[in-house]
């Protein structure tokens, strides 16, 4: 004769077996899409290479992302971006630069789904009240092209507008690590430039364009300053 012996798991008093399977099944996918993002621009450490404009410009992708309900890690984005081959990670790159690159596959985290990135840059006039308020509002996402003290040029990721003594000043975010993590620069400071960054999002596995813009670039950049890729 053969012995068959079960193991029967206890179940609450008051539940039934039914009940019980329903609250230890795992949640969907689905059940994350209501969860809003959580990666925002921070600031990061470029080291001795030449990246504060490819820094600046993943902060931005990554802080606009979140707009579009989208979750995209600020580390692989700006490793999709040192990727492109025009990128120079020792000399550096100007902002204008990535205008029309696409970044390959960019997940969002919340939800599994990947993306392709196509980024888009649009030279803004700095003295345009309209553009300012939208950046106050974060209708927009800006990277700053500002000269240092000593004449160098750097570029930050815009966070905020702020007014300090009736003066109006950038919150920015950088990329030398512990050292000035958030500078602020006066917003009238002679030689500021502004790059607006957009993005387009393409879902991989269907091809369905979630968000789409179409803008031009003002090439009339000054390319006598060209160490504002530092």
């Amino acid at each position: 004769m053969q012995i068959i012996i079960g193991v029967r798991q206890r179940v609450p008093f008051g539940q039934s077996t039914q009940q019980r399977v329903h609250k230890e099944k795992k949640p969907c996918k689905m059940d994350s899409i209501a969860q809003p993002p959580t990666e925002r621009a921070r600031p990061v450490d470029q080291g001795e290479a030449g990246i504060c404009s490819l820094a600046a410009v993943g902060n931005a992708i990554v802080d606009g992302a979140m707009d579009e309900g989208k979750d995209f890690k600020l580390d692989e984005v700006i490793g999709a971006l040192k990727q492109l081959a025009f990128v120079h990670e020792k000399d550096g790159n100007h902002v204008h630069e990535f205008d029309g690159s696409t970044l390959k596959r960019i997940t969002d985290s919340k939800t599994g789904m990947a993306y392709d990135v196509m980024i888009t840059i649009r030279y803004s006039d700095v003295k345009n009240s309209e553009v300012l308020r939208q950046i106050r509002d974060k209708r927009i996402r800006c990277v700053l092209d500002y000269k240092r003290h000593g004449g160098n040029r750097h570029a930050v990721f815009i966070d905020n507008l702020i007014e300090i003594h009736g003066i109006q000043n950038f919150v920015c975010i950088n990329s030398w690590g512990t050292f000035e993590k958030n500078p602020n620069i006066e917003v009238g400071r002679r030689g500021n430039k502004i790059f607006e960054v957009k993005a387009t999002y393409t879902r991989l596995d269907c091809g369905d364009e979630d968000a789409a813009c179409s803008v031009d670039i003002d090439t009339n950049f000054d390319e006598s300053e060209d160490d504002m890729r530092r």
